[in-house]
């Protein structure tokens, strides 16, 4: 009987410790409007993990706002402006939950590019899909783009105030050289990626493509901020981003103690 109780205990604390987890992955990409832009493929809705700790796969894909035609379709892709803002409402988690109130906003940029399924991947022009990371590729072809006189943010709207998240931002291009690397600000918390010097890679790398920035509070409006701009290159490249729920200390302390009657129900059978 006390095994069963044990186990019983352990099950309901390790439940309660993981109840409130939840991430947001949000993947960026170029308006692809243009009737140009139909023999090839520029960006794809990325479906995977990526380097935060969830083993969910649903994301949230969120293009720029362009009805014009684009500004450059060709090698080693395709890229546009923004006519405005873009805001996208129907958010959901990882694992497709909807998230009711939630929104993403793209407010400003450059605009937004997309590696073409063409691009060259012999390092003749020094970019294309030979610099992307294989691993969620999907997420990394394509980004947002800010530049010296065109910083960029993005908006997160409709949390609960005074949340404590963890922020994955992905910014890394399709770089030849070392010339696409972005610093971002989260209410905040700072942190940039240095981009990864032209090297093809198979796996995300942290610092490279991505950076995390620990602990970032939503603000007494429910919203998180993100800014990026130039971190010494000529682009400043936003892939996307994953925001995950920080455990709380009483969800860390449940889960610990269903450690331990697990441990004793282990020493009585």
């Amino acid at each position: 009987m006390k095994r069963i109780c044990l186990v019983a205990v352990a099950a309901v604390l390790v439940a309660a410790g993981n109840a409130a987890a939840v991430t947001i992955n949000v993947d960026f990409a170029p308006d692809i409007n243009d009737p140009a832009a139909t023999t090839n493929i520029y960006t794809v809705d990325y479906v995977g993990t990526a380097a935060a700790p969830d083993l969910g796969t649903v994301w949230n894909h969120i293009d720029t706002n362009n009805g014009s035609p684009a500004g450059f379709i060709g090698s080693p892709g395709y890229y546009d402006g923004m006519d405005g803002p873009a805001t996208a409402s129907s958010i959901v988690d990882s694992f497709g939950n909807s998230l009711p109130g939630v929104s993403v906003a793209i407010n400003g940029g450059l605009g937004a590019f997309g590696s073409g399924d063409d691009s060259p991947t012999d390092g003749d022009t020094g970019a294309g899909l030979n610099y992307v990371s294989v691993e969620a590729q999907g997420l990394m072809r394509d980004y947002l783009i800010a530049n010296g006189g065109n910083p960029g943010s993005v908006t997160i709207s409709g949390l609960t105030p005074g949340t404590l998240f963890n922020l994955y931002a992905y910014g890394e291009g399709d770089n030849g050289g070392n010339e696409r690397q972005t610093k971002f600000t989260a209410n905040g918390v700072v942190g940039s990626t240095a981009g990864f010097a032209g090297l093809p890679h198979d796996t995300l790398v942290e610092g490279a493509d991505y950076v995390i920035l620990p602990g970032v509070i939503v603000d007494g409006s429910g919203n998180i901020e993100i800014a990026f701009e130039l971190n010494g290159g000529g682009e400043a490249p936003f892939n996307g981003f994953q925001l995950t729920t920080v455990p709380e200390p009483v969800s860390l302390a449940l889960a610990a103690l269903a450690g331990l009657g697990l441990i004793a129900v282990r020493r009585k059978v």
